[in-house]
């Protein structure tokens, strides 16, 4: 089957992206979930870590990435007939162990039968498969701590031109891989390639277009051979 790659696009240079962030020591459980439930604070980003609490406001670029993840996940599933719930940036919290946080995107992906129709509750429910962490500017948390006492599985990291992968060990920890637990027919390098032409093409029907066109032609074969 012929391969399908992205169309060439006229590239610009990203504009310069430094969306702020502010770290606050000292704060209790409690008083964090105060300021997430609030709803003047729900277009803030909070990573809590037994104290700290950083605040951050994501810029249009950031957004734009981690809606593109979605986005990439759910034409892939679309194209290839998996099942793939995304939940976008839910917080998920771990109460007992003051841990909490909004990933970028995240997604169901095994579990999907596992929490459909559901209200998920961490103490009954699985984790999210898959969880992304859009990495433009520098967060002063260790998200990887915050997502191992959640227990997500998978961490996608993507600063706008690096990517890398993160699988949970045994115990608990993480460990860079070269290929995608969850989604082992993909490669890094293409994940990079079609976030990058997305991006530059600022046509995202259009893009999901292409993706679909792609994963036919080139996944679909793999997966079959598998």
């Amino acid at each position: 089957m012929a391969s399908v790659a992205p169309a060439p696009v006229a590239r610009s240079a990203p504009v310069a992206d430094n969306p702020p962030r502010i770290v606050l020591h000292n704060i209790p459980w409690e008083l964090y979930e105060r300021l997430r439930a609030e709803r003047s604070n729900w277009g803030i980003r909070m990573a809590y870590d037994r104290g700290k609490l950083e605040l951050m406001s994501p810029s249009q670029r950031h957004e734009e990435i981690g809606s593109r993840f979605g986005l990439l996940l759910m034409s892939l599933a679309d194209a290839l007939d998996f099942k793939c719930k995304p939940l976008a940036h839910t917080t998920w919290t771990r109460p007992g162990l003051e841990k909490g946080k909004e990933a970028d995107a995240c997604f169901y992906l095994a579990n999907y039968e596992r929490v459909r129709g559901k209200t998920i509750d961490l103490d009954v429910d699985p984790p999210p498969d898959l969880a992304v962490e859009v990495e433009i500017s520098r967060s002063a948390i260790n998200s990887l701590n915050i997502y191992a006492a959640i227990g997500v599985p998978e961490i996608w990291r993507f600063d706008g031109s690096t990517f890398h992968i993160h699988s949970r060990r045994a115990d608990g920890g993480y460990e860079e891989v070269e290929r995608s637990p969850a989604l082992p027919f993909v490669r890094p390098e293409e994940i990079v390639r079609w976030l990058i032409d997305g991006e530059a093409l600022d046509d995202d029907v259009e893009w999901m277009r292409r993706v679909r066109e792609w994963a036919r032609a080139e996944l679909a074969p793999r997966l079959n051979r598998a």
